[in-house]
C-alpha cells in the first residue's frame, strides 16, 4: 500500500485513530488520545485492521490492543468538509 491509501480509522469504542504516517517497516501508525495521553499505535498486518501498542525505544510491536481498541469492521464512510 502506498501512504496515500490509509485514512485515520474509527475504533469498536468511537475514538478516532489518526494515521500519522509509516514507520521504517512501512507498517501504518495511528495516534489516539486515551485519559487525556497520546498513544501511538502500529498496524502489524500493514493495511489497518488490527492494531499493536510500540515500545516507545525502538518502535517495536508490543502486544495487541483491546477489542475496544481495534479498528470497526467495516469502518464508517468518511464525510470530508469543505
Amino acid at each position: 500500500m502506498n501512504v496515500d491509501d490509509y485514512t485515520d480509522l474509527t475504533l469498536n469504542n468511537g475514538t478516532l485513530a489518526v494515521f500519522i504516517g509509516l514507520d521504517d517497516w512501512s507498517r501504518p501508525l495511528y495516534k489516539i488520545n486515551h485519559n487525556g495521553k497520546d498513544i501511538t499505535l502500529c498496524c502489524t498486518e500493514m493495511d489497518g485492521t488490527y492494531l499493536h501498542t510500540i515500545s516507545a525505544d525502538w518502535g517495536e510491536p508490543i502486544a495487541p490492543v483491546r477489542n475496544e481498541f481495534q479498528p470497526m469492521n467495516p469502518q464508517p464512510e468518511q464525510t470530508t468538509s469543505e
